[in-house]
């Protein structure tokens, strides 16, 4: 059950070591995600500078401290898919099971539709159960599996993609 004093809220430069600490933590422990080098505070600023206000960085913040974020980046350099982002959510571990996955993919999908996207899309490690049933409990839907493109910790990992239409802001 997600905490009272929950916010979600933009993220700011002064959010980049706590938004570092819980990647880094996703980095050496988890096929959460398939980088494999530890990002470091300058490494993350740099991610940071690439998100506008169509690609969000969201941080969950909890009595004064970031447990989690989100982020919408950008899928392809090709015009075609300007209207298509990929959702990133993670949570720091001695956070999980307290809703704050799901409420941090839940607004970055509302921005997502409020700034006009018309696909976000998530891939997501097969064996990582806990990220794809938080996808599916927001509504994204499964569209495909791509085997063994990844690898890490000495094995190939397959990948699930999932995706969301949001609905237009207009409807």
């Amino acid at each position: 059950m997600t905490s009272p004093d929950l916010s979600i809220r933009d993220a700011n430069l002064a959010d980049i070591p706590s938004i570092t600490r819980i990647y880094a933590h996703a980095v050496t422990h988890t096929v959460a995600t398939l980088d494999t080098e530890e990002p470091t505070v300058a490494t993350q600023t740099e991610w940071f500078r690439h998100h506008d206000e169509r690609h969000a960085v969201l941080v969950a913040d909890s009595g004064n401290t970031v447990v989690g974020w989100a982020s919408l980046s950008e899928w392809s350099t090709k015009a075609g898919y300007s209207g298509t982002a990929e959702a990133s959510v993670y949570v720091s571990p001695e956070c999980h099971r307290q809703g704050i996955g799901t409420s941090l993919l839940q607004t970055l999908s509302s921005r997502a539709r409020d700034v006009g996207l018309h696909v976000v899309v998530a891939r997501i490690s097969s064996t990582n159960e806990t990220s794809l049933r938080l996808a599916r409990r927001c509504g994204f839907r499964h569209v495909g599996t791509m085997k063994e493109s990844g690898f890490k910790f000495g094995a190939y990992v397959d990948v699930d993609v999932l995706q969301l239409i949001p609905a237009s802001p207009r409807t």
